[in-house]
């Protein structure tokens, strides 16, 4: 309020939209687009915000996963709650003692942020699939490490997807339904 009519606000709101979409996802960044659109059309922010949301969203709005053959970079995703910190934290600093003791160069970690109440421990730079869950399984096994949280492999357009709408479960289950149906004993 202090602000109003001032020629920050505009560029405050552009700011705050990025911040949703971060947040909240898909469908708050697309709402706070277009309020900084219609509110401010004006201003270089309220012209960027369409051009936007005319561009960049329709690119954004594609919520159908990749299939995993077309992927050709992985990441493992170890998940948490956002009180379990701590955890998260001693997990990837075992993480990276593991990946530079197998000499794993181009493997990288990372805590990420889901939602206000999960968190993400992420190894990033793997080139398949199978190649993820065989070291996390690795990473299970080696008595110095003895990783049991339970992982999951993810390709990387779908790890951007699921950050981007907020739609994990979806992706959750999508694996589920295909690990079913090429595992049929099961």
């Amino acid at each position: 309020i202090q602000y109003n009519g001032d020629a920050i606000v505009p560029k405050l709101e552009l700011l705050k939209a990025t911040a949703l979409a971060r947040k909240d996802g898909f469908e708050a960044y697309k709402k706070a687009l277009n309020y900084v659109s219609l509110n401010y059309p004006n201003s270089e922010e309220g012209k960027q915000a369409q051009d936007i949301y005319a561009t960049v969203l329709p690119k954004l709005a594609v919520t159908t996963f990749v299939p995993d053959e077309e992927s050709t970079s992985w990441k493992i995703v170890y998940r948490f709650n956002v009180d379990e910190m701590d955890a998260a934290e001693a997990l990837q600093k075992k993480l990276d003692e593991a990946i530079e003791e197998y000499r794993y160069s181009n493997m990288s970690t990372s805590i990420d942020y889901y939602n206000e109440d999960t968190r993400f421990v992420i190894i990033h730079g793997l080139n398949t699939k199978m190649g993820g869950r065989g070291f996390g399984e690795i990473l299970e096994e080696n008595k110095e490490y003895k990783i049991k949280r339970p992982f999951f492999e993810i390709a990387t357009p779908n790890y951007k997807i699921i950050q981007i709408h907020k739609n994990l479960e979806s992706y959750l289950n999508r694996s589920e339904v295909e690990e079913e149906n090429s595992n049929p004993q099961k």
